[in-house]
């Protein structure tokens, strides 16, 4: 297993910003290749008592490792920043292939990515870790045409219900709202809003502010295209049923999923319906310099001690 230090890694461009810090395009010299690291700066964490919520984030990127979850390759720490080192997904974010496509490119697209987040989802709730933040902008396709999963800042590991309220808007499940406690079956209701908005160019239930969308959510009346599938609207229907108990039961066994082999699908042995197009660095932000953060004390990189260290907290 490669180090932090072993990749000499250079930072290149700013792919994204955060609340606490931000992720960085980064070359590694010793690689030859392109890593995405996700820095958070130690003070700022600190201040704002997030130390667990930093530590949950690497703990299940750890635990989730598969082939439809970016991969966490390292962790590396200086007086700065707390950093999370992952492979670099070529391709960009998957909702900008779909849309400009035909309508039946469309369909067979979103049918097969539909496929893999499925995978995804299941690998997740096998571990008993919820996802909470599935939206277009956390589907990345790798320079092969395969989806993976990016963010894990909203995920956690379930014990029970959980009930904070979480998550982008148009994506949270009505049990969410409704503070009744919540499990794995919100995932499944993320997921029929993204099949709905990938094939209607818009998401199911909208507002112009975000009250405005809780309350269509809560009333859940949808509206479909007269030209919408009849398979993947019997699925969208499945999938955004108020009673979270029904949601995600036999998905596999649905229509719209009816001449998938789920074996190949899950060791990426489908053909991708699109490839990417070799990235250009020069696409992404000038990098931003950590000209205006302060060095962390001591006491406040204390509380990580233990970061670098690339285990799960059950093989400690």
């Amino acid at each position: 297993m490669v180090t932090y230090e072993e990749l000499q890694l250079r930072n290149v461009a700013t792919l994204g910003c955060g609340t606490f810090g931000r992720v960085e395009l980064a070359w590694s010299e010793a690689k030859q290749e392109y890593y995405a690291v996700k820095k958070f700066n130690i003070h700022e964490v600190v201040q704002q008592n997030r130390m667990e919520y930093v530590k949950r984030e690497k703990q299940l990127l750890l635990m989730s490792s598969c082939s439809f979850v970016v991969e966490l390759v390292c962790t590396g720490m200086d007086r700065v920043n707390l950093s999370l080192v992952m492979e670099f997904i070529h391709g960009g974010e998957l909702s900008d292939y779909l849309n400009d496509m035909s309508e039946e490119d469309l369909r067979a697209a979103v049918h097969f990515y539909s496929v893999e987040i499925v995978c995804a989802l299941q690998h997740l709730h096998s571990k008993s870790i919820v996802y909470r933040d599935l939206k277009p902008e956390n589907l990345l396709l790798t320079k092969n045409g395969h989806v993976k999963i990016a963010d894990f800042g909203l995920a956690k590991l379930l014990k029970g219900k959980t009930y904070t309220i979480c998550g982008t808007a148009e994506y949270i499940a009505p049990e969410v709202i409704l503070k009744k406690g919540y499990g794995i079956a919100v995932d499944w209701w993320s997921l029929g809003v993204l099949i709905f908005e990938f094939l209607c160019g818009r998401p199911p239930f909208c507002g112009e502010t975000t009250e405005q969308v809780f309350e269509a959510i809560r009333q859940c009346n949808i509206t479909f295209p007269d030209q919408m599938d009849a398979y993947a609207r019997e699925l969208i229907l499945t999938l955004l049923d108020r009673d979270p108990s029904k949601r995600g039961v036999d998905i596999c066994n649905q229509k719209w999923f009816g001449d998938v082999d789920w074996d190949k699908a899950r060791k990426l042995s489908i053909q991708p319906p699109l490839i990417p197009a070799p990235f250009d660095v020069t696409d992404f932000s000038p990098l931003s310099e950590d000209v205006d953060k302060e060095a962390s004390a001591q006491r406040e990189r204390d509380h990580f001690a233990d970061w670098c260290e690339m285990k799960t907290e059950a093989s400690q």
